[in-house]
């Protein structure tokens, strides 16, 4: 505990240095920033080296709320505390540091083989087109593509290995929820003096303004983000006990399910519909409330229209809304034009906006979309970019690690968390046929299946065998 100790001492000086020095101003800022910044990295490491690395992942889940917008709250981008703990947890768990020695090591699987592939061709494929200088591409591979998201999945079956640190996973969403649907509730009917962080009432930063869009900025990951944090919450009533807790869980829900609404985001709307069926039809005991859930859930958005007419006003006008439509149509065509033109190898990473504009194909019924746009399709997209190849690897990547998770004989302790793979799979996939999924959907995917592996392989073998094995090793040699 004393490495522990010492790390929470560092990361409270250097934040109450932070502080005292912002309020100050003047000269001294940028060297109290400096030596902050060092205080509260080497408290971040010693952290990472010491703890649990179930805290270690829900802590850069909390914080990955904030990704792409560190810099509006006076973070370097570099600087990014979620990618950083997320690195530093995978590399934690891999070296078998202090708080992993009494885990499994991990295992290998020709699964990692096909994930390294992809990430070797996406990364040629950058190269090629020029575009792996580019900080948006480059970070596409690292954050939402590839590398981190199949780093947690590899190690997640030792980071949750037990169902005390699922646990912790499960309170982590439960709390990420609590913000997340207080915050939606605040965006849309108020006070929004209490929105924090201000930016997501900046209607000239991000995108989607004056729907419930969050700390994301952007309204489709934040309907995600609550999509899985009312999981989260559903799975918290079922195992939890206190009635006070169970209680708060259903607070959770609730909010959640609201915000759901507030976004005024159709995809969300059709993927957080979809999800939930196959989370009830997954779980035994839970199929005959599909119905009255159904019902439940009617009834809370028939109110949230009723006390906010803005809103509802608001949701029938995206209902209504062709342009999208039109806009999705002409882009979807021009992916599959790109992908006819080049269907091996495709143009290469993130050049569609670049290279799109020669493949619109003029439709008498819709217009042509104003400016560039990724394609929103995110498979249609892959193709246009990596063609076959390329997209062959992500799929098979996603079928061996996601799809074996939902096909595996799990144990009854398993079974909840395959239930909500299933139910945010669902979700997934809906949402990335219309928005490209960022990085909170994706890291999420990759976790809930790691997790799934984890709670299935609980009991295989006891927690300190491996020490216990390799000891007996170096004794006899």
């Amino acid at each position: 505990m004393r490495p522990l100790r010492l790390a929470a001492n560092l990361g409270a000086g250097g934040i109450v240095i932070l502080l005292v020095a912002l309020a100050a101003g003047g000269k001294v800022e940028s060297y109290a920033v400096v030596a902050a910044g060092v205080a509260i990295a080497i408290a971040g490491a010693l952290f990472v080296w010491h703890a649990d690395p179930a805290y270690t992942f829900c802590a850069a889940l909390l914080l990955s709320s904030f990704e792409g917008n560190w810099p509006a709250l006076g973070v370097p981008g570099f600087l990014a505390p979620d990618r950083w703990l997320l690195i530093g947890g995978i590399v934690a768990v891999a070296a078998r540091a202090p708080c992993c020695r009494d885990r499994p090591p991990i295992r290998p699987r020709t699964l990692y083989w096909v994930m390294a592939a992809a990430i070797v061709y996406i990364a040629v494929s950058a190269a090629q087109a020029g575009t792996i200088t580019d900080k948006h591409a480059y970070l596409k591979i690292v954050d939402s593509v590839g590398i981190t998201p199949f780093g947690v999945f590899a190690v997640a079956p030792a980071a949750f290995r037990t169902e005390r640190q699922r646990g912790i996973l499960v309170k982590a969403l439960v709390i990420l929820g609590a913000y997340y649907g207080l915050t939606a509730f605040l965006e849309t009917v108020g006070p929004k003096a209490l929105v924090w962080p201000r930016y997501i009432l900046d209607p000239n930063y991000g995108i989607h303004a004056g729907r419930a869009r969050g700390p994301f900025a952007e309204a489709v990951t934040f309907g995600t983000g609550m999509f899985v944090c009312a999981i989260g919450a559903i799975i918290a009533l079922m195992s939890w006990r206190s009635r006070l807790a169970r209680a708060a869980a259903a607070a959770v829900l609730t909010l959640c399910t609201l915000g759901i609404f507030f976004t005024v985001t159709r995809s969300v709307w059709i993927g957080a519909g979809v999800g939930p069926l196959c989370f009830m039809l997954a779980v035994a005991r839970l199929r005959r409330y599909v119905l009255p859930a159904a019902a439940a859930l009617a009834t809370c958005v028939a109110i949230a229209a009723i006390a906010v007419p803005s809103i509802a006003a608001q949701a029938s006008s995206r209902a209504n809304d062709q342009q999208t439509v039109w806009d999705r149509q002409n882009l979807d065509t021009a992916a599959l034009n790109m992908f006819s033109a080049k269907p091996l190898t495709g143009f290469g990473w993130q050049t569609f906006i670049g290279r799109s504009p020669d493949y619109f194909q003029l439709n008498r019924n819709f217009p042509l979309p104003v400016g560039p746009e990724i394609v929103h399709n995110v498979w249609l997209g892959y193709l246009a970019d990596l063609g076959l190849v390329g997209t062959t690897l992500i799929v098979l990547a996603l079928l061996m690690g996601v799809g074996s998770a939902l096909l595996l004989r799990a144990p009854p302790r398993a079974r909840i968390w395959q239930a909500a793979l299933v139910a945010y799979g669902a979700c997934y996939l809906v949402v990335s046929n219309f928005v490209t999924p960022e990085v909170f959907p994706t890291l999420v995917l990759w976790l809930l299946a790691g997790v799934v592996w984890a709670a299935a392989e609980e009991g295989t073998l006891p927690a300190r065998a491996w020490r216990d094995r390799v000891d007996l090793a170096a004794a006899t040699s």
